[in-house]
């Protein structure tokens, strides 16, 4: 009877977990799980356009030290002030919305519900027949649990693919979101 050793048993456990880094790899979400998710609608990076005058810049006054990012020529051959602003993202009340973040490494998606029981999503699955589109399940919320009146929003945060080249659908519920290519 032949015995195996310390060594060939960490060899086949060490293979095993390549393959199943390489299958994850694949897949090109580095979990299907959420994230985070919170109250609220998530904040934003948004280009910020202004005009420049002739003796420089244009002042508004409410500019900090070090908030400018450059200029830019626009296709008149306007120079124009470019910064990135923080903001957060606008949301039609009622209406479930999706945007990247961090530069596409993550993706939010907003639901709208109950303040005291949130469309909160779990997981997302990848659809076998539409490989950009996924389907995210939502959290259960037990039948006897009393819920508030009101609506609110409501995010969850996803791991993306490292690269799109076609929007990606998201379908939540009843609800189909076309996210554009990040």
């Amino acid at each position: 009877m032949r015995r195996r050793t310390g060594r060939a048993t960490a060899r086949g456990v060490g293979a095993a977990a390549l393959l199943v880094g390489a299958a994850a790899a694949l897949t090109g979400c580095a979990s299907n799980a959420a994230i985070t998710d919170y109250a609220g609608v998530p904040v934003v990076r948004v280009l910020e356009t202004r005009e420049a005058t002739a003796g420089g810049l244009e002042d508004d006054g409410d500019q900090e030290p070090g908030e400018v990012e450059g200029a830019l020529e626009n296709e008149q051959g306007d120079v124009q002030d470019v910064r990135f602003v923080e903001q957060e993202l606008e949301v039609e009340p009622g209406q479930a919305a999706a945007t990247y973040l961090e530069n596409g490494v993550n993706f939010a998606v907003v639901l709208w519900g109950s303040s005291t029981c949130p469309p909160v999503g779990e997981r997302l699955h990848v659809l076998p027949d539409e490989p950009n589109a996924v389907r995210i399940d939502l959290r259960e919320i037990p039948p006897d649990r009393p819920c508030t009146m009101d609506l609110v929003p409501h995010t969850t945060v996803f791991g993306t693919k490292t690269s799109t080249v076609e929007p990606l659908v998201i379908h939540v519920g009843d609800e189909m979101i076309e996210l554009p290519v990040k």
